[in-house]
């Protein structure tokens, strides 16, 4: 159940209309709370994916990778979880609208689990603690689900050997220095996408559905 894509209610978030700007601001995951999906987020969950995608993460629509609407200004843990920052573009003038309309008001993170470990308490649900969480994105939807929906993770659509020799095809053509490192670090995050579970020896997923068309995105965009 770890290995894909999942989406999680964001909780508590706050838009503040300054003139033109909407600053957007909240917590996108709580520590040491179990919450409705059984999950307890550890502190430190988030150290390596603020350092990895942090300055590359932004305030989505709908979960599309590819409508980003601001950028993530700032992205920390504390002591209560992790706390974010965001300012919706000037050119968003219609989700402005629907925001003051009160029609766009509820958010939601795209994430994927690295490592967790597993409680098994006999005859109640399994506990999940999670240890480490990449964060793909935040976005601002028409409706938060209040239970993760997880979709479906396959290897892959290319197979994996197929898809690292597409990466290394791309690599190879692009004459671009910035662009070629860019793709090197997508390569690698496509190619080590598979959860750590350190407590079970189940069968780990390379990289999902998902996440390949977030790469392919990736890849479009540089």
């Amino acid at each position: 159940m770890m290995n894909n894509i999942k989406f999680k209610a964001i909780e508590g978030v706050k838009i503040k209309a300054d003139g033109n700007d909407f600053i957007i601001e909240g917590y996108a995951s709580v520590f040491n709370v179990k919450d409705s999906d059984n999950d307890i987020v550890e502190p430190g969950a988030f150290t390596k994916t603020i350092q990895e995608m942090g300055p590359r993460l932004s305030l989505c629509y709908q979960h599309e990778l590819d409508e980003p609407i601001g950028k993530i200004q700032t992205l920390v843990e504390d002591n209560y979880g992790l706390k974010f920052t965001s300012r919706i573009s000037d050119a968003e003038e219609g989700i402005k609208t629907k925001i003051r309309e009160g029609i766009l008001k509820e958010f939601s993170i795209g994430y994927s689990v690295v490592r967790y470990e597993q409680e098994n308490i006999e005859g109640q649900r399994s506990i999940f603690h999670l240890k480490e969480i990449k964060l793909w994105e935040i976005s601002l939807v028409t409706l938060a689900a209040n239970e993760y929906a997880t979709l479906q993770g396959v290897k892959s659509l290319f197979g994996i050997d197929s898809i690292e020799d597409e990466f290394d095809r791309v690599i190879a053509n692009e004459k671009n220095q910035s662009k070629k490192f860019e793709l090197l670090k997508l390569k690698h995050i496509a190619l080590n996408s598979a959860p750590v579970n350190t407590t079970q020896n189940e069968p780990q997923t390379v990289i999902s559905q998902d996440e390949i068309n977030y790469l392919e995105t990736y890849l479009k965009l540089i």
